[in-house]
């Protein structure tokens, strides 16, 4: 069990070292060529035959044969400035402050580390390399692409970072049984009203007034529709209408999502949503129209896959530190993959506040502790070859 983790620690240093160089380049969905291109220079340095997919995703198989198992990291950053103050901080208004950097230099030391014991794996690694996470496009884009096939994946394992919470210890491992991550639909409202001058608004039907009803009333959807014990959420984050003080327009639009934990909460919230925010529109005599422009789905942890691979977490990380924790309400774009194959997804505690990580995720300032970077890649290694050992 502790084979990968001896070799990972060696390596330590030139993990640190990818990261940090990953970091810097930064980049957003799939506009990340450095990133790539490093990645797949140092796939070919380890004597590994990376392909391309979907422009900057890549896709590396490692040993041939037998059971497939894939390994996946995200490469891309959020397009923010970081304000870390880190001497190898992004400078050109991206930020790696969902850890993804840290998910490629872990992945990256497993393909190296797995390509120095290829010969004796008993069955395939793939490694899949993805951009556009932050939009969930990404991996969708790559099973469409068909990085599940040729040959076909029969597992997968995931790891995510996290940081700037006390009860997440570092290096700990969290996980959940079942839905990991809820399904996101992100929904755009547009709203047909009537111009006309501000002065006379009986001429006119004000888009803006109908948006804001809209909004308070799809509010109380979430408390009044769904059990006490549902967890779910709407939320709008952009309401646009108008360019002048004195016009009424003619139409608003409103962006947003809908994130829910369960299939039963997802599909009332919708067709709820939808009802109210059209018959709200026609109250006040305009007409909305409800598109859903990017929905994503659940991200599920296969019981019975995690019952498999349980005890290699706990031999690396250490039984106490292997922690079930709660569903998380946001969303990962593996979501879609972990529906048709059996996907294990897990967090690693990467930093807390006491120890001087205080920020939590997608903040300028967020920072992860580097230390949990050999144990990432000893993870992903041990999971590969001891899963493909069971399932010889």
């Amino acid at each position: 069990m502790q084979r990968y983790l001896k070799r990972a620690k060696e390596l330590e240093s030139e993990i640190v070292e990818n990261r940090r160089k990953i970091h810097q380049f930064g980049g957003i969905g799939f506009d990340i060529q450095e990133t790539s291109d490093f990645v797949f220079e140092k796939l070919q340095s380890y004597g590994l035959h990376p392909q391309r997919m979907c422009g900057t995703g890549i896709v590396c198989t490692i040993g041939s044969g037998g059971k497939t198992i894939l390994l996946r990291a995200d490469m891309d950053a959020l397009p923010i400035q970081e304000d870390t103050g880190l001497p190898f901080a992004c400078q050109n208004g991206t930020a790696h402050a969902c850890g993804h950097d840290m998910h490629t230099a872990m992945l990256l030391a497993a393909a190296k580390m797995l390509s120095e014991t290829q010969d004796e794996l008993k069955g395939t690694v793939k490694l899949m390399f993805q951009p556009a996470e932050e939009a969930l496009k990404g991996a969708t884009a790559m099973m469409e692409a068909g990085v599940l096939e040729n040959p076909k994946v029969d597992a997968a394992f995931a790891i995510h970072v996290t940081t700037g919470h006390e009860n997440f210890p570092t290096g700990s491992i969290q996980y959940v049984r079942g839905v990991a991550f809820g399904a996101c639909d992100m929904f755009r409202i547009t709203v047909k009203g009537k111009e006309c001058h501000g002065a006379y608004p009986c001429r006119g039907i004000d888009p803006i007034n109908i948006g804001s009803r809209i909004v308070t009333a799809t509010q109380e959807l979430v408390s009044m529709e769904l059990p006490a014990t549902e967890e779910a959420g709407i939320t709008f984050g952009k309401f646009h209408s108008g360019e002048a003080s004195n016009i009424i327009p003619s139409e608003a639009v409103l962006d947003g999502t809908i994130r829910t934990l369960s299939k039963e909460a997802r599909t009332l919230l919708k067709t709820r949503f939808k009802e109210i925010v059209e018959q709200t529109a026609a109250t006040f005599r305009g007409q909305a129209i409800v598109e859903y422009p990017l929905e994503t789905g659940f991200c599920i942890t296969d019981p019975d896959l995690f019952d498999q691979l349980k005890p290699t977490l706990c031999a690396l990380a250490g039984e106490e530190m292997v922690q079930q924790i709660a569903p998380v309400n946001g969303s990962e774009d593996f979501g879609p993959i972990s529906e048709i194959i059996p996907t294990v997804y897990v967090w690693m505690g990467a930093g807390t506040p006491s120890e001087g990580y205080p920020e939590k995720v997608h903040s300028p300032r967020t920072k992860f502790s580097e230390s949990v970077l050999p144990l990432g890649a000893a993870i992903h290694a041990t999971v590969a070859v001891n899963w493909l050992d069971q399932n010889a």
